[in-house]
């Protein structure tokens, strides 16, 4: 296993726990993240995003995959409180940019219906564009 998977690993396993401590040691400096390629935000407010989804809603996220131990990719699923103990399913991606062992980036995208999510994969297999 090499070094910037751990750090994708134990970065995960640190948002399952709830723990900004670990987070904050895994993290470069100048750390952004984005939800469905918008503006940039902090490391902080990940971590209150972190706190409400861990606190309200069911999410599952599937082993990461990298094919040049830089850019990390793992599928999710998250389940939302809706009406009458219902739930709103979304699917997604995310992306985890390391280096130097350090996260650098995390590209959070996500669908509410299979055919959006399914359309946004087409999408991204079949692009030239190398999306960093």
């Amino acid at each position: 296993m090499s070094k910037n998977l751990k750090v994708v690993e134990i970065f995960i396993a640190e948002f399952y726990k709830n723990s900004s401590a670990g987070m904050v040691d895994l993290t470069s400096p100048s750390f952004s993240f984005t939800q469905n390629s918008g503006a940039k935000q902090t490391l902080e407010n990940f971590i209150n995003r972190m706190r409400v989804i861990n606190h309200s809603a069911k999410f599952k996220l599937f082993e990461p995959t990298s094919q040049d131990d830089t850019h990390f990719y793992s599928e999710f699923e998250l389940k939302i409180p809706g009406k009458k103990s219902s739930f709103v399913k979304a699917l997604g991606r995310t992306k985890f940019v390391v280096k130097d062992e350090l996260l650098q980036a995390l590209d959070i995208s996500y669908h509410t219906t299979e055919k959006e999510y399914n359309e946004f994969q087409a999408l991204m297999n079949q692009s030239s564009v190398a999306f960093v």
